[in-house]
């Protein structure tokens, strides 16, 4: 999908696999992702049988090339489905060092 203000847009059908550094998974449903360099979240829309979802990735750094994208996720997502907010991996976060940790819990409470 073209950029729209300095946002690449990614479009994948479900059933679309997606690479991770974990491994990889295949999503049944379709989604939707924006990716800015300059943005400390990753946001994506999906369908599922409940209803649509926005789910944010927080992030550390995201990189957008004519050939794919990257970003590094610092573990600790905001979840926003049929009227209610959630957080989800906040145990991830011991991963990272405190002052980063507390820089995510932070960004995180912003965007709730």
């Amino acid at each position: 999908m073209p950029d729209v203000d300095g946002w690449a847009r990614v479009w994948a059908p479900g059933n679309t696999p997606r690479a991770h550094v974990r491994g990889g998974w295949t999503p049944a449903e379709p989604l939707l992702t924006a990716l800015s360099p300059f943005e400390c979240f990753v946001p994506t829309l999906y369908w599922d049988p409940d209803g649509l979802t926005f789910y944010l990735d927080i992030v550390r750094e995201v990189r957008v090339t004519e050939r794919g994208f990257a970003f590094v996720d610092l573990y600790l997502d905001v979840t926003l489905h049929n009227g209610g907010v959630t957080t989800k991996d906040e145990e991830l976060l011991k991963r990272l060092g405190s002052v980063e940790a507390d820089t995510v819990r932070g960004l995180a409470r912003g965007l709730i």
